[in-house]
This record gives C-alpha cells, structure tokens and sequence, in this order.
C-alpha cells in the first residue's frame, strides 16, 4: 500500500511539471508572436523644478548682507540670483576656479563685494569681459566670507 501511494505522488509531481511546462511553452509562444504595441509611455524625466531667479544689484546684495546677515541669507542664500554690478576684478582663486567680483557700495567695509565663481564649462563666458564694465550675472548664493559668495555662476548680459 505505501508503494502504491509513492507511485501516486509520483505521478502527481510528474503531471504537475509536464503540465507547467506546457503552460509555460504557450505562454511564450503567445508573447513572441504578439504584435508588439506602438504606444509609448512616456519617460519619467528627472529634471529638478527651475528654482524662481531673483534679481538685484551687486550695491542692494552687499547692503542687506551688511545690514543682516540672517535676513539676507532667508532671502538669497541657495537661490538663483541675478546680479548687476559693476566688475572690480577677473581672475582665478588658489584652486584655479575663475571668478568675476563685482564692486559693492564704497562705504561699507564688509563684505565688499559679490564673487561669482564660475564653472570650467561656463568659464569661456567672462572672456570678453573687462574690469570697470557693467554686467549682469546669475548664480546661487552660497555664504558670505569678505565677498557674497556666489556659485555655478553665468554671465546674463554684458
């Protein structure tokens, strides 16, 4: 009697195998010779949303910065700012990153200025630039050291 049922689930675990890969064989077969479907679902993009610009001159940033610093960075700090000044100075820091400094209002001692640092691929944009120029940059304000510190910054117009 216990060999007969061993032959029963034997058979059983046979049945259950052959009959999944029937199933299995269908189900390709069907999924291959299915007409592949023309419509698209669209990619999800993973673009961050445009952050608003605000805009300003170099002498109101250094101002609201000089009169507090706190309120100045709610307003500024991580935002995208365009700034419209007049150029101080052009150059590169000790790491080698140029930058555009524009002039900040003559009677106040700190900070002086805003120091746009620019990116390697944004770099060719100040060529054509020259001190005593009005200029219009865009950049993220990041901290306040002896100059508004702006970063990843691009030349709007000159």
């Amino acid at each position: 009697m216990e060999n007969d049922l061993k032959k029963i689930k034997w058979k059983h675990a046979v049945l259950i195998i052959v009959g999944l890969f029937i199933f299995y064989k269908i189900a390709f077969f069907f999924m291959v010779d299915s007409p592949t479907s023309t419509i698209s679902t669209p990619t999800p993009t993973t673009q961050e949303p445009q952050k608003e610009t605000t805009k300003t001159t170099a002498d109101g940033l250094v101002i609201v910065y000089n009169s507090n610093q706190i309120t100045a960075d709610a307003m500024y700090k991580d935002k995208i700012v365009e700034v419209t000044g007049i150029i101080d100075d052009i150059g590169r820091d000790i790491l080698g990153t140029a930058y555009v400094t524009l002039k900040g209002p003559s009677y106040i001692d700190s900070p002086l200025g805003v120091q746009c640092m620019f990116n390697k691929s944004n770099e060719s944009m100040i060529a054509g630039l020259g001190k005593g120029k009005t200029v219009t940059l865009q950049g993220e304000i990041s901290s306040v050291l002896l100059y508004v510190l702006m970063n990843n910054c691009r030349v709007v117009s000159s």
